[in-house]
């Protein structure tokens, strides 16, 4: 599978000059998002990783499913002051 056909392109966004990649039209086909998310796990598991970190929307979307997959804690990762304090800290350590 080519995840290629399933990005949206979007030309001058957000501003003139830039291609911007919309990686959120994978989530609306389930053998698509899957095939993501296995790839992901794949070559992860290769690695010795502890914990899988996602930033913001759509990495929290991806890094749950592949946390979830992988059987390893998720670290949710935000501009700071946008999740509590004490739950960050709870999760990094």
């Amino acid at each position: 599978m080519n995840l290629n056909n399933y990005i949206r392109s979007i030309p001058n966004y957000p501003k003139k000059g830039i291609l911007f990649r919309d990686v959120t039209t994978i989530f609306n086909n389930a053998d698509a998002f899957k095939y993501c998310i296995n790839r992901i796990s794949k070559i992860c598991k290769k690695k010795k990783i502890s914990k899988i970190a996602g930033i913001e929307d759509r990495g929290f979307i991806i890094g749950a499913a592949v946390a979830l997959k992988l059987n390893l804690p998720f670290v949710p990762i935000r501009k700071k002051g946008k999740l509590p304090f004490k739950n960050m800290l709870k999760n990094i350590n």
